[in-house]
């Protein structure tokens, strides 16, 4: 992924793939938090990001679309068992679910 600064008048823009931070976080959805019900994104992929009072604690991607899909990663950091919590963000996004 191509990063770079660059001067903005002023002000420095930090820069990825050619749009600043920005534009890239007004491409974001919100789906509230994982206590919710993710059945309508069951077969969606993509990146996923956890916010913690405004501040990113963790971005996630999703890409098996015929296993559950986005619906799927995001159940398995909320499920009793520690499956979904094996690695280093997971017992962040189950602490910080709601």
């Amino acid at each position: 992924m191509g990063r770079f600064l660059a001067e903005a008048g002023d002000a420095l823009e930090q820069h990825f793939l050619g749009r600043t931070i920005e534009e890239w976080d007004r491409q974001w959805e919100h789906v509230g938090p994982l206590t919710g019900n993710f059945s309508q994104l069951n077969r969606s992929v993509g990146l996923y990001r956890a916010l913690r009072e405004r501040e990113v604690m963790y971005i996630g991607k999703a890409y098996e679309h015929d296993n559950g899909g986005l619906s799927k990663r995001l159940r398995d950091y909320t499920r009793p068992s520690n499956s979904g919590r094996k690695y280093g963000a997971g017992p962040i996004m189950f602490d910080c679910r709601d």
